[in-house]
């Protein structure tokens, strides 16, 4: 049985159970689920859902019903970030895509973190959180379980987990801070891209010119949005396409993939009232083209 404990923190004394589980956004479900078939525990003993829990009190939760694999497991290297109770934040090389297009296919990132799930003992999905492009690197999102998962796919959904990338962009963005709002669709007319499009999805993209080198500049931007491509298609749509980004009109002289790093993460503990923030160091081929 795989159990995940956590203790009730002093500022939630004499919260229910029923309170305390809703501050991960369970579905109602899930919740009724944890309810019915008793998966909580509470010091030990049967969970009363109603009744005050004291600081301190520890509750075990029974995973079993709502976790089993769902990718097959494949050695290969992983560079954690950061872990803890909640999420495991990864450090994706460039090249790697994310997850399959199938849940039989392997050669992903996520079959790797299977592998690590199975070496721990662990009998869980991998519930990645968002998606990088195959030649972006840095960090990379997992919640460790079917709470964890719940409570940081709401804050995804509400804009409270911030995302900031590096990039190296062609030419000398003008301002050199600024946001760019352009709604963005699929391109009808090329497999796989976006375009800015009137008739498309709300998109906005915060940047920062961070330094400026002969034909090119190092640009921190941050997501308010995430739609697929949305950094590649906002840069190109102002003129400054990524560097490596042959798709949207970058050069390929001096990168040979798309210059693009997820470079940190920041997200509120559920129960410590603090923010934890990671960073991940930028790539050997984008460092050498910023010194």
């Amino acid at each position: 049985m795989d159990r995940w404990q956590l203790s009730i923190p002093t500022h939630l004394d004499s919260t229910t159970l029923d309170a305390f589980i809703g501050l991960f956004h369970l579905g109602a479900k899930k919740k009724q689920r944890l309810r019915t078939e008793g998966l909580v525990s509470v010091n030990g003993e049967p969970a009363l859902w109603d009744r005050p829990l004291k600081a301190g009190t520890v509750l075990s939760f029974d995973l079993d019903p709502f976790e089993a694999p769902d990718f097959p497991p494949e050695p290969g290297k992983l560079t954690i970030l950061h872990e803890d109770d909640w999420m495991l934040v990864f450090d994706k090389p460039a090249g790697l895509i994310v997850y399959p297009e199938t849940k039989l296919e392997t050669g992903t990132l996520v079959n790797r973190i299977a592998a690590l799930y199975v070496r721990r003992g662990w009998s869980r999905q991998v519930r990645y959180l968002h998606r990088l492009d195959r030649d972006t690197t840095g960090c990379f999102a997992v919640a460790k379980n079917v709470l964890a998962h719940s409570y940081f796919s709401t804050l995804w959904d509400h804009r409270q987990i911030e995302r900031d990338y590096l990039a190296l962009v062609t030419g000398h963005p003008e301002p050199s801070a600024g946001v760019i709002a352009k709604k963005i669709g699929r391109d009808r007319h090329v497999q796989n891209r976006y375009r800015v499009s009137s008739t498309g999805e709300e998109a906005t993209t915060e940047y920062e010119v961070l330094k400026d080198y002969e034909g090119y500049a190092l640009v921190r931007l941050r997501l308010l949005t995430g739609k697929t491509h949305q950094i590649r298609v906002h840069m190109a749509a102002i003129g400054h396409p990524l560097l490596g980004d042959a798709l949207y009109g970058g050069s390929t002289q001096k990168i040979g993939r798309v210059a693009l790093h997820s470079e940190r993460l920041s997200y509120p503990d559920p129960l410590n009232q603090t923010i934890q923030i990671v960073r991940a160091p930028l790539p050997a081929d984008m460092a050498a083209l910023t010194r």
